[in-house]
């Protein structure tokens, strides 16, 4: 009885004692990044920048699986369906955390699914003007809005897409009315603003400067917190006296809700490692994107304020797709 008491014991410290190397051992295998969009974009291009830098760290390869459609949510369902071992990896983004729950009426996931593990960037959208409209401001714009309410068209990249729920965000802010146009993609829209049948877009801020700078658009003003170390010049709306006008198109990586911390945390050093690196963030700032650097639990919180953000700006609107 002693013996087998003992042996029993020694069978249980060993087990405990073998926990902490177990966890320690993560990842085992090689690891899957999915991307909810095509290939190409720049999601892409970031998500396989990234599943380069942290396969170094992380000592497996992190390979790239493309599940794009449904605006993410078809990518979303899939990782939400998968073992919660962190082995499986979802770029998320505020369309698929913050805009699908409030606008979409058959989301096969649920954002409570998830587990935020990093923040890779911040992307701030920039107001821009058709060169041919009057205001070459903020201000001006406000005025000139008021004083001819339904006059002018807001391009938008698609329907119930972050550029047109931004724009919303501003008309609600500025307490103007605007036509929503809706295009496919930032181009067309773009090349109806050059033209002048559209008045107003918000693009994002390596595409809108670029076109700003080659006399394209008339860039006004940026979304962001702060001014853009890419367009110092240019106020944030909050400069431009209105607050309530902040946004950005984020991406980041989240896992299967029930993945254990030990795991989530090797893989938000990963992350944090891949943004320190070079050539990765000087490419990321010179394209104006700001680099994630927050912690986990700030980057949930983050998540958390982005729901109630475009939660209060889709509601009024009665905005639904499906």
């Amino acid at each position: 009885m002693k013996a087998t008491r003992r042996g029993a014991l020694a069978a249980a410290a060993t087990a405990i004692l073998a926990r902490p190397a177990h966890a320690q051992a993560f990842p085992t295998r090689p690891l899957r990044l999915v991307v909810p969009f095509p290939p190409g974009g720049t999601t892409d291009i970031v998500g396989r920048q990234m599943a380069t830098v942290m396969s170094e760290t992380l000592g497996q390869p992190v390979v790239v699986e493309n599940r794009p459609g449904a605006s993410t949510a078809i990518g979303a369902d899939a990782v939400a369906r998968s073992a919660p071992d962190g082995h499986t990896m979802l770029i998320v983004s505020s369309t698929t955390l913050a805009i699908n729950p409030v606008i979409s009426r058959r989301l096969p996931y649920r954002p409570e699914q998830f587990a935020p593990v990093a923040l890779l960037l911040r992307m701030p959208f920039v107001m821009v003007t058709a060169p041919s409209w009057p205001p070459t401001t903020v201000q001006e714009a406000v005025a000139w809005l008021r004083a001819n309410p339904g006059k002018a068209n807001l391009a938008t990249h698609g329907r119930a897409g972050s550029a047109h729920l931004v724009g919303e965000m501003f008309a609600a802010a500025a307490k103007v009315e605007m036509e929503p146009v809706h295009y496919a993609g930032s181009a067309p829209a773009t090349l109806d603003l050059v033209a002048g049948r559209a008045h107003v877009m918000f693009d994002g801020i390596p595409t809108a400067m670029a076109n700003s700078r080659g006399g394209q658009v008339r860039a006004l003003a940026v979304t962001g917190t702060r001014r853009s170390h890419i367009a110092p010049d240019l106020p944030t709306m909050a400069e431009a006296g209105l607050p309530e006008v902040e946004a950005y198109t984020w991406f980041g990586i989240a896992v299967p809700a029930e993945t254990p911390p030990a795991a989530i945390a090797r893989l938000h050093g990963a992350v944090m490692a891949g943004l320190r690196s070079e050539p990765l963030r000087s490419r990321f700032l010179a394209d104006g994107l700001e680099p994630g650097e927050m912690s986990t639990a700030e980057f949930a919180a983050m998540v958390e304020s982005e729901k109630a953000r475009w939660r209060g700006v889709i509601e009024p609107l009665q905005l639904q797709i499906d």
